[in-house]
């Protein structure tokens, strides 16, 4: 092909493709994404307009004419004008739609009323801005809801009080296009119904309620109405126009309560039974099934009952009951019968006896005892009370209070005896009640050990305690039987002296220490009397002894010197502890270096006269320092140990650190040397001892960061050449 030929074929296929773009101005498509619904429904609805391919203007206008359906808003554009005269037109300026490109236009709306289902034409005419226009049909359908909504429910029911507030509603459904009204359509039909007039002349009054999520009601004041029957009906209607009617409906006004009474038994009667039917009457001037309680003691009994004449039995004892009856008809009115009460009687009184098993004798036997009758009551000339004793005889006795109290000697003859008490009901039903006792001889034990404490520690050395002890009975008869006895080591029975009634033994005693209890027992048939005594063994207070935890033990060999005191007698307290309440200090006098601690053991006290103080040693009783005619014959006491000075020492001694010392020769720099240590000494114990420690502190502080003697030329030089 030579390249003239493939130009003109490349010529005629763009010629091809540019024919129809050079004649066609646009061309528009219309969609909408509408589906079908019911009539009066609202629905949103978008129009799009598509500018095709191959157009050669924007469309900057598009009217819709829109019909079937009530436009309730139009969805502003930006850019775009929107008029809405007969039809809908959109225009802009701005924001034509050029080819290839589409725009959404939405309407808010509402379906018109159909009498069947029906379709719509919307013409869309879109406009370039070349000035030409392309018609357009968009179909839209609308449903027709051919059924009346559906009523599920209705109120009131078959009872109503009438009161001012009485709430009428119906419930119905229509998913279709919803509810749209309802009415109460109301009658007083009592009389209607009472002369058997035909229901067709009933003469009903129309209301309307308001319908709220498939209910809808009214509350209605009834109170002016009249007791008796009401007629009522609803009407339902749908949006669609549609209307469902309820039957014919009937409620009763009622304000008037069941009526009750009691039939049987009558109020207050005795009864001899075991089971007691309760006869009662219930009634309602409308309602024919009634629920009742029959209250017994308290007790509510359910019956459900639609008879005028009903029984109820109840198990019964002895005993008063109080019953009474209430009923509740439909519309929650109660009526309550007056409460009767009857009184079950079917044996004796109630007799209970409490005495004490056994009883000594010598005191007075205690009876407690309570007679009841539940039914008629107790006849209280009928009780009567005795006691039998071991041969039979009969002693009658007085019931005080509910109590009965029997006086016995110790004479009297031990063994069982017999409570019996009598007593009958108002009826005269009668109860015998006994009860028996026993009446013992005593006897009383004496006991006693020597000694009450023991020291046994010493190895293999057995000790004996002495127990001793008498018997006798109580009437002052002495047993001639024997008396055993539990023992610390061993237990043995030993013989009662018939004459005295006295008893002993030898209680080996354990090397084990604690306390330790030792016991007589007498057996006297079936009782047994005892008696016990304790001993204490191994280390105790008053052993003479000092046992580990005691201080001393009787007497003491301490002196009030040894606890700080310069004068008395130190004691030892029953609690084996140191007493120091006799010991003292005398009160001191006089100023100057004539004064000693109380740590030294000496005091202060004048003597010679009362001016002049003295010093003296209250271990010793020496004067050690006064006056100075006494000095002399006082110092050569050579049992002073403690001294201020070499003077208080006596002959041959010197002072040394408070203490008196052999005196010693001292000679050349000693005495310097020992002079100038005791005036250091001495300086240093008039010192506080935590500013002692201060100064050595900043002593070696000052020492070790600043107080060095500075290199000069002679030390460089003698580090030079090495001299020391």
């Amino acid at each position: 092909m030579t390249p003239r030929k493939r130009g003109l074929d490349i010529l005629v296929v763009l010629s091809l493709l540019l024919v129809p773009i050079a004649f066609a101005t646009h061309s528009a498509t219309i969609t909408t994404t509408y589906t079908p619904l019911y009539e009066t429904n609202p629905v949103n609805i978008t129009i799009k307009v598509d500018n095709g391919l191959f157009s050669s203007a924007s469309i900057n206008n598009v009217n819709i004419q829109t019909s079937g359906f009530s436009i309730q808003s139009i969805v502003p554009l930006v850019g775009w004008t929107i008029t809405n005269n007969n039809s809908i037109n959109f225009l802009t300026l701005t924001d034509a739609i050029s080819n290839w490109g589409s725009q959404n236009f939405g309407f808010s709306a509402l379906a018109q009323n159909v009498n069947q289902n029906t379709s719509f034409n919307w013409a869309v005419t879109t406009t370039d801005t070349a000035g030409d226009s392309q018609a357009n049909v968009v179909q839209l359908q609308i449903l027709n809801d051919a059924t009346p909504p559906s009523i599920t429910g209705t109120m009131p029911g078959l009872f109503i009080s009438g009161n001012n507030n009485e709430l009428f509603s119906v419930d119905a459904n229509d998913p279709e296009t919803g509810i749209a009204s309802s009415n109460l359509h109301l009658s007083n039909c009592d009389l209607i119904f009472n002369n058997a007039t035909n229901s067709s002349s009933i003469v009903y009054s129309t209301i309307s309620l308001s319908c709220t999520n498939g209910v809808c009601s009214s509350a209605q004041d009834l109170s002016s109405w009249n007791e008796g029957d009401m007629c009522f009906y609803y009407d339902v209607s749908n949006k669609g126009g549609e209307t469902a009617l309820t039957n014919n409906l009937t409620t009763i006004i009622d304000r008037t309560p069941p009526s009750t009474a009691l039939v049987a038994p009558a109020n207050n009667v005795l009864l001899n039974a075991t089971s007691v039917d309760l006869q009662f009457t219930a009634q309602d001037n409308y309602d024919t099934q009634l629920d009742c309680n029959v209250v017994v003691n308290g007790n509510a009994n359910s019956v459900a009952t639609s008879q005028i004449n009903n029984t109820y039995a109840i198990p019964v004892i002895d005993g008063t009951y109080a019953w009474s009856v209430s009923c509740t008809d439909d519309v929650g009115l109660t009526g309550t019968s007056p409460t009767n009460t009857f009184t079950v009687d079917n044996q004796g009184p109630n007799i209970t006896i409490v005495v004490p098993a056994v009883n000594d004798r010598g005191s007075n036997v205690v009876i407690d005892t309570t007679i009841t009758d539940a039914g008629s009551g107790v006849n209280q000339g009928s009780i009567a009370a005795e006691i039998i004793d071991i041969n039979s005889n009969v002693t009658s006795v007085t019931i005080s209070n509910w109590q009965i109290t029997y006086p016995t000697t110790t004479a009297t003859i031990p063994g069982t005896y017999t409570i019996r008490i009598t007593a009958q009901d108002n009826l005269g039903y009668a109860t015998i009640q006994t009860a028996q006792f026993r009446i013992r001889e005593t006897y009383n034990i004496a006991l006693a050990i020597n000694p009450v404490k023991i020291d046994a520690s010493t190895p293999n050395l057995t000790l004996y305690a002495n127990l001793t002890g008498t018997i006798v009975r109580d009437d002052g008869a002495i047993p001639s039987n024997t008396i055993d006895l539990i023992e610390i080591v061993q237990n043995e029975t030993v013989t009662i002296d018939n004459q005295t009634g006295a008893f002993q033994a030898q209680i080996e005693i354990p090397q084990t220490t604690g306390g330790f209890t030792i016991t007589a027992s007498y057996t006297n048939g079936i009782d047994i009397f005892t008696a016990t005594t304790a001993i204490a063994v191994g280390p105790y207070c008053g052993n003479g002894v000092v046992d580990v935890g005691e201080q001393c033990d009787g007497s003491t060999i301490a002196t009030c010197s040894s606890y700080g005191y310069s004068q008395g007698t130190v004691s030892c307290t029953a609690a084996c502890t140191i007493s120091t309440n006799q010991c003292s200090n005398p009160p001191q006098s006089g100023s100057g270096s004539s004064k000693r601690s109380r740590s030294s053991n000496f005091v202060v006290q004048n003597i010679v006269t009362p001016a002049i103080p003295v010093v003296t040693d209250t271990e010793s009783s020496g004067i050690i320092e006064g006056p100075q005619q006494l000095q002399a014959t006082e110092i050569n006491n050579s049992t002073i140990s403690e001294c201020l000075k070499d003077g208080d020492c006596g002959n041959g001694k010197q002072c040394n650190n408070g203490k008196c010392e052999k005196a010693q020769t001292r000679k050349g720099s000693s005495i310097g040397i020992g002079a100038g240590w005791s005036i250091f000494t001495n300086i240093a114990r008039s010192l506080n001892r935590n500013l002692i420690i201060s100064l050595l502190v900043i002593g070696a502080l000052l020492y070790i960061f600043g107080f060095r003697k500075k290199e000069d030329e002679w030390d460089r030089y003698f580090k030079r050449f090495k001299h020391n």
